[in-house]
Formats: C-alpha cells, structure tokens, sequence
C-alpha cells in the first residue's frame, strides 16, 4: 500500500495525516478529559495507529488497491491505537501507578 507510491504522494499522505490528526486529537481532548494524552500526545498517537494500520491492512489483507479500504484501515487503526492506549492509562491509573 505505501510501498507502492512515490515520494510525492507519500509525503502529501503524511501530511494528510497529521493535519487530521491535529483536528481530531484537539477533539478527542475535549472529549477524553483526564483519559486523554493532551492535543499533541493524541495527536501523535493517531498518527502512529493510523500508519500502524497501514502496514497491518497491507501485510494481512489483498485489498492494497482500494481507496476506501486503505482509509478505513488508517482510520481505524488510529481510534483503536488511542482507545487501547487510554485504556491501559486508566487501568495503571487504578491500581496506583
């Protein structure tokens, strides 16, 4: 999926990326209060899951093709690197670390 584009494309994806990312993380404070990482640090995460969900939609599926799968698995991968992320925070937070 990413192997495939040129330097170029790659770096008007990651930009893309961080942008929306920025955006969402600044909501995503909002909404996680004390859960959250902060504007940047969720903003980082997003951009961390949403290339880990590049590479995992490339390596385990043939669909590298298709625009909308490549989005939704970057999207996803984002939300469910955050969540996983704010759920071992709240679970430390419980028991006192």
């Amino acid at each position: 999926m990413l192997n495939n584009l040129d330097t170029q494309t790659l770096l008007v994806v990651g930009l893309a990326v961080a942008i929306a990312a920025f955006f969402v993380g600044s909501a995503m404070n909002a909404v996680l209060e004390s859960t959250g990482f902060g504007t940047v640090g969720n903003m980082m995460i997003l951009i961390a899951g949403a290339f880990l969900g590049f590479y995992l939609g490339d390596s385990f599926t043939s669909f590298t093709r298709d625009t909308a799968f490549i989005a939704i698995s970057g999207i996803s991968g984002g939300f469910f690197f955050l969540a996983a992320l704010a759920t071992l925070k709240v679970t430390l937070n419980k028991f006192g670390f």
